[in-house]
């Protein structure tokens, strides 16, 4: 069962069948069949036939997987837009197509509100999601550490309060400030009608949907850029042909302008990806830790020791790389075997784009007291970043068996700093490289 269901995600909702995805879909098939216990003679049809079952099935297939400031600086190219748009027009408006739990809107907001509180209330936000539980989720504002996983504490403080152990909520300058819509990408562009956008964030969609659907999304979004408008795509998302859209120019990696034709008006295209260079991926930025606790095949430490950790942290918070590598170096010298100096070290040395190094310290995680998923993911970015993407894509699909087999809110990280997941999120994560990779 699928063959009917796979066809209709297709040519209705424009959903690419991709490699090895069978098992993933017969899983969101099954889940619906038993939510609405429907007879298994006739469920395939069923779902087929019915838009809404339908879509049922297409939001178990999304990736839910986002974390703030993804790609950050995609997303200050938004914010330096928006700014130019409010003091040319005295307001800016941008649109998060995919945004998944709203990390990304949430994040552009944020920077407008760094840099002017009031620049941010000028800005009118909106954001698309097909799935219903990423949506209710974004609206209610809550989000765990993993979901702040790239933000520094600075910025911890100044735009999230602490709910609870594992939980931060979205402050007021942020709370209820997007428009928050359930609906795909080619409804919400028809639902838009003229309305005009000074950005549009259309990043990591794209290699989900069909060239057919991925045509009809970028030909309803040229006539919504305004002029002067920008639209930002990810590096791994597909390329169209040049020839079909050629009123744009390329800016920058991802980043794509309207084009100003000789009457002064924009020349109405769509924005092309330009590039495909891949950088180091922005989630492997550390990011200031809470205090470590110690656990199973943790080497007890002193107070002095885990401060110096956290020192080293607040200091590769600060962007200072360098010199939070060379703090590491002193505390792994004295202990080689210590779990959290060394992932700590690994984390600090993939954002310094030493993935060799890297992959050493992350590696010896697991040496040294028993395997650790988070430790595991952050090696695999490390192969791949190294062009080993078979041993990467590999060790994936054995951690997403093993992630598959544990307890959804199963915590993943152990005793390590900043390893604090839930076996879903990490999930999440690997997924979402799972399909950037294969």
């Amino acid at each position: 069962m699928s063959a009917v269901i796979e066809a209709a995600l297709q040519s209705r909702l424009g959903f690419l069948a991709r490699g090895g995805w069978q098992a993933e879909l017969m899983r969101a098939v099954s889940d619906v069949v038993d939510r609405h216990a429907l007879a298994s003679e006739s469920a395939e049809t069923r779902i087929a036939d019915d838009p809404r079952l339908l879509r049922e099935v297409a939001e178990r297939l999304t990736v839910a997987e986002s974390y703030f400031f993804r790609q950050n600086d995609q997303l200050e190219r938004a914010r330096d837009v928006l700014i130019g748009a409010i003091e040319r027009n005295g307001s800016a408006r941008f649109w998060s197509a995919g945004c998944s739990r709203g990390e990304e809107p949430y994040s552009v907001l944020a920077l407008l509100h760094e840099h002017s509180p009031g620049f941010a209330a000028r800005t009118e936000a909106w954001a698309t999601d097909i799935n219903a539980e990423c949506i209710a989720t974004a609206r209610a504002g809550v989000y765990s550490a993993w979901s702040l996983r790239g933000v520094t504490e600075g910025r911890k403080v100044t735009h999230f309060e602490t709910v609870g152990a594992n939980a931060y909520a979205v402050k007021p300058h942020l709370a209820g400030k997007v428009n928050f819509t359930h609906s795909t990408i080619q409804e919400q562009l028809v639902q838009f009608g003229a309305m005009q956008f000074d950005v549009i964030l259309f990043r990591n969609v794209g290699i989900y949907l069909t060239a057919e659907a991925r045509h009809e999304v970028w030909t309803g979004m040229q006539g919504r850029l305004s002029r002067d408008g920008v639209l930002l795509m990810a590096s791994t998302d597909p390329l169209p042909r040049r020839s079909l859209f050629p009123g744009l120019v390329f800016a920058n990696v991802g980043a794509i302008e309207t084009a100003t034709g000789a009457n002064g008006q924009p020349e109405r295209g769509v924005a092309l990806q330009a590039g495909t260079k891949r950088a180091t991926p922005t989630r492997l930025r550390p990011a200031s830790r809470k205090p470590l606790r110690r656990g199973a095949g943790t080497p007890t430490r002193g107070t002095q020791f885990e401060q110096r950790i956290e020192h080293a942290l607040r200091v590769a918070d600060r962007g200072d790389l360098v010199q939070a590598s060379s703090l590491l170096d002193a505390i792994v010298e004295e202990r080689a075997d210590d779990r959290a100096a060394r992932f700590a070290r690994g984390r600090v040395l993939l954002a310094l784009g030493d993935h060799e190094s890297a992959l050493r310290d992350l590696s010896s995680v697991n040496d040294h007291g028993g395997a650790v998923p988070v430790a595991d993911y952050y090696a695999t970015m490390c192969l791949s970043q190294l062009g080993r993407t078979d041993v990467a894509v590999r060790r994936l699909r054995a951690l997403e068996d093993r992630l598959r087999s544990l307890a959804p809110d199963a915590c993943v990280g152990g005793s390590l700093p900043h390893g604090d997941c839930t076996a879903c999120e990490l999930l999440g994560a690997v997924r979402s490289d799972l399909r950037r990779l294969t």
